[in-house]
């Protein structure tokens, strides 16, 4: 069973469609990282949003005033199944995306792929879990078809501290 909800911002949309993002490539990636967890019965939504809802959401849920890329909202896990939300920034997607050296479409999916991993019971506190993760990473992103630019770390920001438990 895979049940994978995707809801776009109103003021997300034009950027998504303009990136050549579609609802079907964060799905892709969410099975993709789910399955790096062995999991295979996946019930997750993803929204996509800019800074300003993003920032506003770390800091209710998190007490961390500021945007970020990706929060997790881990619900339930009890392998093969995963249960949760994600919710990823597009503008913070756009502007990372050419520091990275790679195109915003990902950008984009390595926060869900990120993201999808802490739901699955990744973590990166510390630096040998981090390292796991970004084997993990490197994981999901190559079951898509992507590559990290210089196989550098692909997970450059905060997101690590931006997980909802």
């Amino acid at each position: 069973m895979t049940n994978i909800e995707t809801l776009i911002d109103s003021d997300a949309e034009d950027p998504f469609a303009a990136a050549g993002i579609r609802e079907t490539d964060l799905q892709s990636a969410v099975i993709a990282a789910a399955q790096v967890g062995h999991c295979d019965r996946i019930s997750v939504g993803v929204r996509v949003t800019m800074d300003a809802a993003i920032h506003q959401i770390n800091r209710q849920f998190l007490q961390h005033d500021y945007p970020t890329d990706v929060i997790s909202f881990p619900y339930d896990l009890v392998p093969p199944r995963v249960e949760g939300e994600l919710v990823v920034s597009l503008e913070t997607a756009i502007a990372q995306a050419t520091v990275a050296g790679w195109s915003i479409r990902e950008e984009l999916l390595l926060y869900v792929v990120h993201g999808t991993l802490h739901l699955v019971g990744y973590d990166d506190t510390t630096e040998p879990l981090r390292s796991e993760m970004r084997l993990a990473e490197r994981t999901g992103l190559a079951s898509l078809g992507i590559v990290p630019p210089m196989d550098e770390e692909p997970a450059r920001s905060a997101s690590a501290e931006d997980r909802a438990r």
